[in-house]
């Protein structure tokens, strides 16, 4: 019976591997099946050793060696893997080397066969595993810019701490058969598994309300892509309507000799159409459509915008992370030269197919001093309650990607400079 309450709290360990590295690690080579016969062969590595030679440091090494195998499932760059499977095995062995200790297991020795079995520390250790497994998805949900909620704190922590104490109640019982124990032992692990998965399916149903608000966003920029490209459609018809007059005016200027009022003439052509081809197009819709959306403020606001931009027509980038990074950074630079004599942004949007890298940087002039207060650049705006958060969220999303961010404020020049992998 002992064998079976290890087999059970092995499995609730595995399916812990499998929630961690869905945190570090997202991109999966296979779909379900192939994903379940991986973890299978983990579960396989994790208990055999121990069942046939018992002898921890094989363990050990089995143990992590499965854990790393098990990050060929991902297609993350291999460094990102390898770190991944190092710090889950540290995770879990500093874990059982603790609840060893608490349960009594101080004389060890690493290369011979043990014949200590615990029953409270092999149902603890898994359970107290599961409370630092919900504490890192947790933090690692608050870095990709999900919120939090402090009910969830409150259930990571309760939960696992909750479940020990009663299953140490219940295990104090006079006259308690092991069969009893494994049965305690699965109805324990269900409960969890019950609750992780309704947080999961909370967590999925905000993502989904996200994706529906992100469709929404996507449809209202379409629709101003739509209406500019209609406005350039007309100009066009206006241009070839007044090309003709243009094309006479040029060659009497010419027969005449006049070659001081042709240059002006000229000039005066090239910078109408200079001025009516202020919009984006690199042949990225969604990129197109943010950026038309917010020069359109720009414009009216009578701010120039310079724009450098070289981006393929597919971006793997999120239209909602692609319109926090932009909209949030054009609006701070908008924001800080509105009210100067030189209202001029250059924004830069270049894309690497070496490192599949995305270059984002924005810099514009401002007047007065930066003030600078942990970490982070305060904002100028009078209702400084409710602002200030732009910038933060840009840098979740940066972390996210596994990014950086620079910020220069040399020759009073504010300049932010992105770099996200993707």
């Amino acid at each position: 019976m002992s064998m079976i309450i290890f087999l059970i709290s092995s499995a609730f360990q595995t399916y812990e591997v499998y929630l961690l590295m869905q945190c570090f690690l997202k991109k999966c080579r296979f779909g379900g099946k192939g994903v379940l016969c991986a973890y299978a062969g983990l579960y396989l590595m994790l208990t055999l050793p121990n069942l046939i030679l018992g002898i921890p440091v094989v363990n050990l090494i089995c143990s992590f060696g499965g854990e790393l195998l098990i990050t060929m499932l991902y297609k993350e760059r291999w460094k990102k893997r390898i770190l991944s499977g190092v710090f889950l095995f540290v995770i879990f062995t500093l874990t059982e080397c603790v609840v060893a200790l608490l349960s009594g297991y101080i004389d060890l020795d690493l290369f011979s066969s043990s014949e200590y079995f615990s029953v409270f520390g092999t149902i603890s250790l898994p359970v107290v595993m599961f409370l630092i497994v919900l504490f890192i998805r947790n933090l690692k949900n608050i870095q990709e810019g999900e919120d939090v909620p402090a009910s969830y704190w409150i259930i990571s922590v309760a939960l696992p701490i909750s479940s020990v104490y009663l299953f140490l109640l219940f295990y104090q019982q006079p006259g308690l058969k092991l069969q009893s124990v494994a049965a305690c032992a699965v109805v324990l692990f269900a409960v969890n598994i019950f609750v992780i998965y309704l947080y999961d399916r909370q967590i999925h149903s905000f993502r989904l309300q996200v994706e529906k608000d992100t469709l929404e966003l996507q449809n209202q920029y379409q629709r101003k892509q739509l209406e500019l490209m209609n406005e350039l459609v007309e100009q066009v018809r206006e241009q070839r309507h007044d090309f003709i007059k243009h094309i006479s005016m040029i060659s009497y200027m010419n027969d005449q000799h006049e070659t001081e009022r042709l240059a002006a003439y000229l000039g005066e052509i090239q910078e109408n159409i200079l001025q009516n081809q202020k919009y984006a197009d690199t042949g990225n819709p969604v990129l197109d459509g943010i950026l038309n959306y917010k020069l359109q403020e720009a414009v009216a606001a009578d701010i120039s915008v310079d724009m450098e931009l070289k981006v393929p027509e597919e971006l793997e980038l999120s239209v909602y992370d692609m319109n926090l990074i932009l909209a949030n950074l054009m609006d701070n630079s908008m924001e800080a030269v509105r009210d100067i004599r030189q209202k001029k942004i250059t924004l830069g949007v270049r894309y690497s197919s070496k490192g599949e890298r995305l270059f984002i940087w924005i810099r514009n002039p401002y007047e007065g001093e930066r003030e600078k207060r942990e970490g982070n650049f305060c904002t100028t705006k009078e209702d400084k309650a409710y602002h200030g958060y732009g910038l933060r969220k840009v840098g979740k999303i940066v972390k996210k990607y596994d990014g950086t961010l620079e910020i220069s404020t040399k020759n009073k020049i504010f300049e932010i400079k992105i770099c996200l992998f993707l």
